[in-house]
């Protein structure tokens, strides 16, 4: 396992399929986990591009809770 983690950290988890002329290098994290660490998230990117591929993140769902006040800038 690695060290920490920083700021610009790329993870990955582990056994994602990646194309073939994606040379990266990886490090075990934490367990289902790697780190990249011979790229940064703009080389990563311009290379999988490059591999016409697309990378996206989805999330799971979104939960929020908000307490304010509306007032109507046209009341007095």
């Amino acid at each position: 396992m690695s060290g920490t983690i920083k700021a610009g950290t790329i993870m990955m988890k582990a056994g994602t399929i990646i194309p073939q002329s994606l040379r990266v290098e990886t490090e075990p994290y934490s367990h289902g986990w790697e780190i990249i660490k011979n790229s940064d998230a703009y080389a990563l990117d311009r290379d999988i591009r490059r591999a016409d591929w697309n990378f996206f993140f989805l999330a799971a769902s979104f939960l929020a809770t908000a307490l304010g006040y509306w007032k109507c800038l046209t009341e007095k």
